[in-house]
């Protein structure tokens, strides 16, 4: 199995999406994206773990799984010869996509707001008011958290319970956040006032706890400025 591209064919492959399969089932569980020998990254990176009791992400662990079986990750240059990033980042979060219980920690770029709608979401999302910036009062704390739809399925359609738990936070601006607005396909569905936040220590993540309320930002599209290119976290201040 090739361990790293020559220099020759990196000068060709430039920015590439890649998917990695688990060979014992053929099923498909990280997509990304890259140059050069990004793809060899995760594979290298887990074999640096060596204390069973570490802490390691869902994707280490698979690959270590597999490379315990005695088998090698199938790694699969899905589209290659991107001339730029921003291209490579839209093919990916397309791809992420198509798949589903992937060990992507993240969803796609823009994948939350500009992923697969049918015809009728799409008058339902762009039919609607798009709020400005200037239009979020300050004085709100709002934090804006886009969440996927099909992550508000796998919990009964509970749009609380899928957004409240469990997010990357600045440990210095956690407890300022005073309002929660669920942002799903770039329109926020629901707004709630926290009443408290609290740590998580397995996730390493923040949760809160809080109560729904009405909001004029309800049913709006949120502005094209926290939608824009490099902007892939699913958590937004906008204080």
């Amino acid at each position: 199995m090739v361990k790293e591209f020559s220099k020759e064919a990196i000068d060709n492959l430039k920015y590439y999406v890649y998917k990695l399969i688990d060979p014992r089932d053929g099923k498909v569980f990280y997509i990304g994206k890259g140059k050069g020998n990004r793809v060899f990254s995760h594979i290298n990176l887990s074999e640096r773990y060596e204390s069973k009791d570490e802490e390691i992400s869902d994707k280490i662990s698979l690959i270590r799984e597999i490379k315990n079986d005695g088998l090698d990750v199938i790694a699969v240059i899905h589209r290659h010869g991107i001339n730029d990033e921003y291209t490579a980042y839209q093919v990916e979060a397309a791809l992420i996509d198509e798949y589903n219980n992937l060990t992507n920690i993240q969803s796609g770029h823009n994948s939350n707001d500009y992923g697969p709608i049918n015809v009728n979401q799409v008058e339902s999302i762009y039919g609607l008011e798009k709020l400005k910036v200037d239009d979020i009062d300050k004085n709100d704390k709002l934090l804006l958290i886009k969440i996927r739809e099909e992550y508000i399925k796998n919990n009964d359609n509970d749009i609380y319970r899928t957004v409240r738990y469990a997010w990357s936070l600045s440990k210095n601006r956690v407890n300022d956040i005073k309002t929660v607005a669920a942002v799903v396909n770039g329109v926020i569905k629901k707004v709630y006032r926290v009443d408290r936040w609290y740590y998580v220590p397995e996730r390493d993540r923040y949760a809160f706890e809080g109560v729904e309320i009405d909001s004029k930002y309800l049913n709006k599209r949120i502005p094209d400025e926290y939608r824009k290119k490099g902007m892939a976290s699913p958590t937004i201040y906008t204080f």
